[in-house]
């Protein structure tokens, strides 16, 4: 009997995320040690964003500023509140740390890790692509030549045989054991009118203030086009495949996440042209929007979850 005969239709999307399974297999089904990990992990995935961004800027208070407000959306609190077994956290950190160490073997293991996570972890592994490319060039011309040449780096080329090996073995499990993978909610259809109410808010409420950023890092490319042309046009057509594979699903806030490393490219871009006070300030202010702006997340065409602050959780606690 293939899978596609079995289970409910989120059972069966699963079939190839195979990360949590093998953790509940490690850990001897204790899912407490599942949710102790997830924290771990989670704080550590904080940790290298903070690295990363001091590294751009050598500012102690950007620094605090961009990983408060990355705290406040749900990619930074997923680790922390999501317990319903999607394990996105565990292939935020992995794209984090695929982002953050140049080891090929590194990254090549964290992006296998966050593909078997969530088979939205795999695509993401073409906006860490277009980190190294933006990375190892941001300080040259950024020339055609100099931006093809990245293309062949340790790095991405770690990235392609980490898509490679999962393909091929994701193509050998189907043969081998007769899968069939449902997509039903997935697809163009969930752009009509009875599935699209919540994409507007699923948008917003996924990255929050950080849709600001992507904003002036574009106007920034546009005052620069002789040396940016070429990442404009990569970073427009991220962002435009971003949004719209996230709104052929129910769970956008999940997906748009995936794209967070597009966030950090916006940091690379902005620190090569703005000053440091300038991106002091500019960073405070979408720290001060990210915490203000409660957290909402969307769940299918009319299901919208308010993920409670801590105070908030504490009083329900006591007055429940």
């Amino acid at each position: 009997m293939s899978l596609i005969e079995a289970g409910d239709s989120h059972t069966r999307k699963l079939t190839f995320r195979l990360i949590l399974p093998i953790l509940l297999k490690l850990f001897h089904q204790n899912v407490w040690l599942i949710v102790i990990f997830q924290g771990l992990l989670g704080s550590f995935m904080m940790y290298l964003i903070a690295k990363i961004v001091y590294q751009l800027t050598s500012n102690k208070l950007t620094t605090f500023y961009f990983t408060l407000a990355t705290s406040s959306i749900y990619f930074g609190i997923s680790a922390f509140w999501e317990l319903g077994g999607f394990g996105d956290s565990i292939a935020y950190a992995m794209l984090i740390v695929a982002m953050y160490y140049r080891n090929p073997l590194i990254i090549f293991s964290a992006i296998s890790i966050a593909s078997w996570t969530d088979e939205r972890g795999f695509i993401a592994g073409g906006y860490i692509i277009f980190w190294w490319l933006c990375k190892n060039s941001i300080n040259t011309k950024m020339e055609f030549k100099e931006l093809f040449k990245q293309l062949f780096s340790r790095q991405t080329l770690a990235i392609v045989m980490a898509w490679a090996c999962y393909i091929a073995v994701r193509i050998w499990l189907i043969k081998k054991y007769h899968i069939v993978v449902d997509t039903h909610q997935i697809g163009g259809f969930m752009l009509g009118p009875e599935h699209s109410s919540s994409i507007g808010l699923g948008l917003w409420s996924s990255i929050e203030a950080f849709w600001v950023l992507i904003l002036v890092t574009g106007f920034i490319m546009i005052g620069n086009w002789r040396e940016m042309r070429f990442i404009f046009a990569g970073y427009v057509f991220s962002i435009l495949f971003l949004c719209l594979t996230s709104c052929m699903v129910s769970d956008i806030n999940r997906s748009i996440s995936y794209g967070y490393p597009l966030i950090l490219i916006s940091m690379l871009i902005m620190n090569k042209y703005i000053s440091r006070r300038e991106l002091h300030y500019f960073t405070a202010f979408l720290s001060l929007i990210c915490l203000i702006h409660p957290l909402l997340l969307t769940f299918g065409s009319n299901k919208v979850v308010w993920a409670y602050p801590l105070p908030y959780q504490v009083l329900i606690f006591f007055f429940r």
